[in-house]
């Protein structure tokens, strides 16, 4: 997650990627984003950094169950070869899918800083 943009990576129960695409990281294009997929009642995995607070607030306060990744736990992605957003949050969304994520949704305000401030010391 970038302070402008984000990629998501949609994915069904079977490891199969149903959507991959960039967005504008701002307020409309959330919304837009929790109209889309709300009724599907996804779980979202996004990787723990002081940048993603407002997001999992946000995502949070629309009804989304988030999902930290803690980026010390994160060898899959960081010791890979191929780095890019697109292929980082594939490998978000399938971590998320081998469980290998923190639920932390319904998130309390505290739990977002206790987990963001527990784990920004990478």
């Amino acid at each position: 997650m970038h302070k402008e943009s984000v990629y998501v990576t949609v994915m069904n129960e079977n490891e199969t990627v149903i959507d991959q695409y960039e967005m504008p990281n701002n307020d409309e294009e959330w919304t837009k984003f929790r109209e889309k997929y709300m009724q599907l009642k996804p779980d979202i995995a996004m990787e723990m950094s002081t940048s993603v607070k407002y997001v999992a607030r946000l995502l949070r306060d629309m009804g989304l169950s988030i999902h930290m990744a803690n980026p010390a736990n994160l060898a899959l992605i960081f010791k890979a070869s191929k780095k890019n957003d697109k292929e980082e949050s594939y490998k978000l969304a399938k971590l998320l899918r081998l469980n290998d994520c923190q639920r932390i949704s319904p998130i309390k305000e505290s739990q977002i800083n206790e987990n963001i401030r527990k784990n920004d010391k990478f």
